[in-house]
């Protein structure tokens, strides 16, 4: 367990982007149960950042959203493996479980003011698009960086 880095990583970075699915759907159902779940996968993420050394930069999503910056591919991996494990065991108190969907993409990125832009980030977002609740993507930049290493129970 590294815990969280001081700056915003530079250079070739790995982005763990997550997204819950149908949150809107919670939101409109239950505010007073999405609220308390939304808050609680909030927390899931940022302990499974925390813990492999991640950076969360300035807000950048849509409201239930994370994205969070790694020196390692291999962190991010973990990160994300971590993150989906405990978001599964949790008890939630919504009628449907929270599902996040998530994705992991390595390259080159610069911070500028406390957030990240251009063509990596974006590529990160494009991927996230693609999975569905529970589901972790990985690009091939990134499974390339991790090669054996995904940690166990994860398929490369």
């Amino acid at each position: 367990m590294l815990g969280a880095v001081r700056g915003a990583p530079t250079g070739t970075v790995t982005f763990l982007l997550t997204d819950v699915e149908s949150s809107t759907q919670a939101w409109e159902f239950d505010a007073a149960a999405a609220g308390a779940a939304l808050a609680r996968q909030e927390e899931i993420l940022a302990a499974a950042v925390a813990n492999h050394g991640g950076f969360r930069p300035l807000e950048q999503g849509e409201g239930d959203s994370v994205v969070a910056a790694f020196v390692r591919a291999s962190d991010a991996v973990a990160a994300a493996v971590e993150a989906q494990v405990a978001l599964a065991m949790e008890p939630w108190p919504t009628v449907q479980p929270i599902r996040v969907r998530m994705a992991l993409h390595t390259g080159e990125a610069e911070a500028r003011d406390g957030r990240y832009s251009g063509p990596t980030i974006i590529r990160a977002a494009r991927l996230r698009g693609a999975a569905h609740g529970g589901q972790t993507v990985v690009s091939r930049a990134t499974a390339e960086e991790v090669s054996e290493a995904f940690p166990e129970g994860a398929a490369g």
